[in-house]
């Protein structure tokens, strides 16, 4: 089966559906696109393109956003995001923000963030044992807070980069 579904401006587009069958019950997904995500920071647009499915993390847990997804409003905590088009992903490295999700129009207002392709893995490395040394050698709370959240987003840069070489060297099969 397929549909023909209105778009917002009154046109219409073809969308095929999968069907599947949980506790008895017929069940129809759309396949198709969402609507160009934007990944924004107060200084740039990181991101803005077609995607078949984003996985952000919120303080609620991981979210998955497929085509059709209900309006959804949420805090992002830091952590990767990842984009996936066309049957390959895309990684980023966010530090927090908001998650906004209307009509299949995704919005992520994000604190900082970086594609994995921008990390510089080296310099994240370096920037953690500075930061551990700092920890150790805390004098007060703060310094030892801000020693911690500076670990954690090295340790976050490292696995979002390490992560996109990993999935760059899986074979890719077709079915």
């Amino acid at each position: 089966d397929n549909a023909i579904l209105p778009n917002r401006d009154g046109s219409e587009k073809y969308m095929p559906m999968i069907h599947d069958f949980r506790n008895g019950k017929k069940v129809k997904y759309y396949v198709g696109g969402l609507s160009n995500p934007e990944i924004t920071t107060p200084e740039r647009q990181v991101y803005s393109g077609a995607a078949d499915m984003l996985i952000a993390l919120t303080t609620e847990g991981a979210v998955g956003i497929l085509p059709g997804h209900l309006s959804l409003f949420s805090r992002l905590v830091p952590g990767e995001l990842k984009i996936n088009r066309g049957g390959s992903d895309e990684f980023f490295a966010v530090t927090g923000g908001f998650l906004d999700v209307h009509h299949d129009r995704i919005t992520v207002l994000a604190d900082t963030v970086l594609r994995s392709e921008e990390i510089d893995q080296a310099a994240s490395l370096l920037a953690k044992e500075r930061a551990e040394k700092i920890k150790k050698e805390s004098r007060t709370r703060e310094e030892f807070a801000q020693a911690e959240t500076a670990i954690k987003r090295a340790m976050m840069e490292i696995k979002v980069a390490q992560r996109k070489r990993k999935h760059q060297e899986l074979p890719h099969t077709s079915a």
